[in-house]
């Protein structure tokens, strides 16, 4: 019985040949090799003028330029058929290659940076197309625009590089190279020196990937057997992504917040400290509502205080007693009070009663220490 993939019953002369034949097909086939695809060209617009730009062995020159449209200084005269105005023969290559890329000059778009949270890489395209407005001339719904992680700082916060193109201005370029028979694939953002492989991708997010017939039909059958289960979960992940955005937006208005947590720290410390200084002198101060209290309280009704100083702890009362001698061990006896003496000598004087009598009283002069009822924190 021969093997698999004989094609000729083996004679006696060649029986050796034909056993290693056999042998040969059993092993697994080797896989050709398959050149690198050569870079195709890339087209570099600048105020209606496209340069075409390839890469050479010496590096990225230019191997033709065409007028696409009148440019803006000539913006009032109608252009001239696009076929007039671009060479034929280097239209005829470009055709040849297939989605083509198709550069922007920096001034018709813009090139940006912002710094985001660490939590904002799950959904950084979501989050930039809410915050385009403030970063861009434009919203979200008024140009193309992509992102790239340019840098990640020791806080976890992440630097990113913005580029943004005004829709109308991509769609009007576009359908005129359409008009030529040229197509774009891939659009970006830069400089003509820059290299080749472009290096945002505007517009393209919407555009499905072009594949053989039988890889969109297979595409297709998956996409069919998977829509209803699609249907059913579609609401789940729409509600879940629209929560992953809050987030994402709460915790970086969070994080702007928390930036001046230091400041207010130690502003919050020193008036703290400021709040104790304070409290601390009002609690070493003597109270003068108190002191009164307990004077009136101790001193006998014969006795009129005409006058009542406290200075820090020191305090000096002043009036009429029928006899003054008896008031200082009467405030000495005052457990707020100490070192009770006469701050001045004592005289005689004459003062009217109620009943219009005159009669003969001592006026007094008093100094204390006050020692106790201090006052308190409101």
């Amino acid at each position: 019985m021969a093997l698999a993939g004989a094609t000729a019953a083996p004679g006696e002369d060649g029986f050796l040949a034909w056993w290693l034949d056999e042998l040969r097909a059993l092993l697994p086939a080797r896989p050709a090799r398959r050149r690198a695809a050569p870079r195709g060209p890339l087209l570099f617009y600048r105020d209606g003028v496209v340069r075409v730009l390839e890469a050479r062995r010496g590096g990225v020159a230019e191997t033709g330029s065409f007028l696409l449209e009148r440019p803006r200084a000539a913006a009032d005269r109608l252009p001239a058929r696009i076929d007039r105005l671009a060479p034929t023969a280097l239209i005829d290559r470009l055709r040849r290659h297939r989605r083509l890329v198709l550069r922007f000059a920096p001034e018709h778009g813009l090139l940006g940076r912002d710094l985001l949270p660490a939590g904002a890489l799950a959904q950084l395209h979501d989050i930039v197309g809410h915050r385009l407005d403030s970063l861009t001339p434009w919203t979200a719904e008024q140009a193309w625009f992509d992102v790239e992680v340019t840098a990640r700082r020791p806080d976890g916060r992440i630097e990113v590089a913005v580029a943004a193109l005004q829709r109308e201005l991509v769609q009007r370029v576009r359908e005129r190279l359409a008009e030529l028979g040229l197509e774009v694939g891939r659009v970006d953002l830069g400089d003509a020196d820059g290299p080749l492989r472009p290096r945002f991708d505007l517009g393209e997010a919407d555009r499905p990937e072009r594949g053989s017939l039988v890889r969109l039909l297979v595409a297709g059958g998956v996409g069919a057997l998977l829509l209803a289960g699609a249907a059913l979960a579609g609401s789940e992940i729409h509600a879940r992504s629209v929560v992953l955005a809050d987030r994402a937006r709460a915790a970086a208005a969070l994080e702007d917040r928390l930036s001046d947590l230091p400041g207010l720290r130690e502003r919050l410390e020193a008036l703290r400290a400021e709040a104790g200084l304070l409290a601390g002198r009002l609690r070493a101060t003597p109270s003068a509502l108190a002191v009164l209290e307990e004077l009136s309280r101790i001193l006998p009704d014969d006795v009129f205080l005409s006058e009542l100083t406290l200075e820090r702890d020191r305090l000096l009362i002043g009036g009429f007693a029928a006899s003054a001698s008896p008031l200082v061990p009467l405030l000495e006896a005052l457990p707020s009070l100490e070192d009770v003496r006469f701050h001045a000598p004592s005289s005689k004087a004459a003062l009217a009663g109620a009943d219009g009598e005159r009669r003969e009283v001592e006026r007094f002069a008093l100094a204390a220490r006050v020692i106790g009822r201090r006052g308190a924190v409101p």
